[in-house]
């Protein structure tokens, strides 16, 4: 009806989307919750309180009372009991926080935002993980950065009113605040980790649906093309197992037309291999959890490291679609780890990070603007 399934797949594919696809938007509201008061793997009696709380004051905003809030609970408690990997769980979280961005009233994020920091204040814990889910809903429903600091400045009065101007979640508010004004829209891969850090501040690999994938890789091919400028001839090729199979290839653009031609060529091919290998029908089995490896390079028939621009892309196809992991190039003995070095990775390639971000690639429009950046890019 509202076609939510193909804008948040994984939470429709997990269930989690459950009555909001009628219009009624709890099971959102309570996922979020659900994930900022376990973010530290305990639930306190305070923490229960403010959740049944809660849930009266927000029970007609939201179509939840306190029955209704239970049976959430525990739907979404069961979800994750069946196990959750901490790539899906980073990806159910950004495709909730884009589902309150996009899809709730005004009135519906203020009080996404009051019942956030309700629970977070109910406990004396405000670990990373709970003050990203936090941040990143804040910056989802606000207008700009003064309206972000304004939020955290009265977030922080409530703290120090009920725990002290010297309590530790007092100070952390503190600091965020002063990264805010100095970095808005890369703090989560910096202070914060993003919301997808795990409870020892890891963090799991960048999620990203099959035909995410897809797009997502022929961009990152294009801007290795765009590397390999003068070459004649520039292919991925990918590596499991024993096996290798090559997959993409451009061979020496000659105009506009030439150009579009191949890419919309090789955007067909990459879904064809993408589909065979999430059905395992392709000529050599890929179960899920296969590890793979991309190979980016040009002028060659196999990868050599000692030469420039050869790029590696380490990845493994689970259940819910591909896991990114990391990037290694020729020549730098860095490996960059998806997402955690977005930033560093971005700045090596003099891309935008956003290329490295689930939560950025989630939106086809995005994805289309990425693709048609890099298609006008190598045309110049």
């Amino acid at each position: 009806m509202f076609g939510f399934e193909k804008k948040y797949p994984l939470l429709s594919t997990k269930d989690v989307l459950g009555a909001a696809n009628m219009g009624i938007y709890s099971p959102i509201v309570v996922f979020l919750m659900y994930r900022s008061v376990l973010s530290d793997g305990e639930f306190s009696n305070n923490e229960s309180m403010a959740f049944d709380e809660l849930s009266e004051k927000y029970r007609d905003l939201f179509g939840f009372g306190r029955a209704n809030f239970k049976f959430e609970l525990m739907r979404i408690n069961k979800i994750y009991n069946n196990y959750i990997s901490l790539s899906e769980d980073a990806r159910m979280v950004d495709e909730a926080i884009e589902f309150v961005q996009e899809e709730f009233g005004q009135d519906q994020k203020d009080a996404t935002i009051e019942i956030l920091e309700t629970l977070a204040i109910s406990d004396s814990i405000l670990d990373h993980k709970e003050l990203s889910i936090l941040y990143s809903v804040v910056l989802a429903c606000s207008k700009g950065k003064n309206e972000i600091v304004e939020t955290f400045h009265k977030f922080n009065e409530q703290i120090a009113k009920n725990k002290g101007v010297e309590h530790p979640m007092a100070k952390s508010l503190m600091l965020l605040i002063n990264l805010i004004e100095n970095d808005t829209k890369n703090i989560k891969y910096s202070y914060l980790q993003g919301p997808e850090a795990n409870e020892d501040g890891g963090v799991p690999p960048m999620l990203l649906s099959d035909n995410e994938f897809v797009e997502w890789l022929i961009i990152i091919t294009l801007y290795n093309a765009i590397k390999n400028k003068k070459a004649f001839m520039l292919q991925a090729r990918i590596h499991w197992s024993i096996f290798q199979k090559g997959l993409i290839k451009f061979f020496g653009f000659n105009s506009r037309d030439d150009i579009n031609e191949q890419i919309d060529e090789a955007l067909l091919n990459t879904k064809q291999w993408v589909d065979a290998a999430r059905e395992d029908i392709g000529n050599v089995s890929m179960k899920d959890d296969t590890v793979f490896e991309v190979f980016l390079f040009a002028d060659a028939f196999q990868p050599d490291f000692n030469k420039e621009n050869v790029w590696k892309i380490s990845c493994k196809k689970v259940t819910s679609g591909i896991e990114v992991h990391a990037f290694d190039i020729s020549k730098d003995d860095t490996t960059y780890w998806i997402p955690e070095n977005a930033m560093e990775i971005a700045k090596k390639f003099e891309l935008e990070s956003d290329l490295f971000k689930s939560s950025q690639l989630m939106d086809i429009g995005k994805r289309e603007k990425m693709l048609e950046a890099a298609r006008i890019q190598l045309n110049q």
